[in-house]
């Protein structure tokens, strides 16, 4: 599963003209929401050969964080 969440945050702004873009380790100093799923039985972060995420940070502190999961659920099925 692909995950993206899009969120604004104003004192992430800055003057390049491009966005910064933080994988690895950097995305640990970054505040991303507390996103969680119901039922879930099991979950991974899809690591090829390192986490596959990323968060890039617009000019204007708009922030785009993206994830790739592995998950296995449970459903309700009445």
């Amino acid at each position: 599963m692909f995950l993206v969440q899009y969120w604004s945050d104003p004192r992430l702004r800055h003057s390049l003209k491009v966005p910064i873009n933080l994988t690895g380790e950097f995305i640990k100093q970054a505040w991303i929401p507390d996103t969680f799923f119901l039922n879930i039985k099991e979950a991974k972060f899809h690591v090829v050969p390192s986490y596959n995420n990323r968060v890039a940070i617009q000019p204007n502190g708009n922030v785009l964080y993206s994830a790739r999961y592995k998950i296995n659920y449970w459903c309700n099925q009445s």
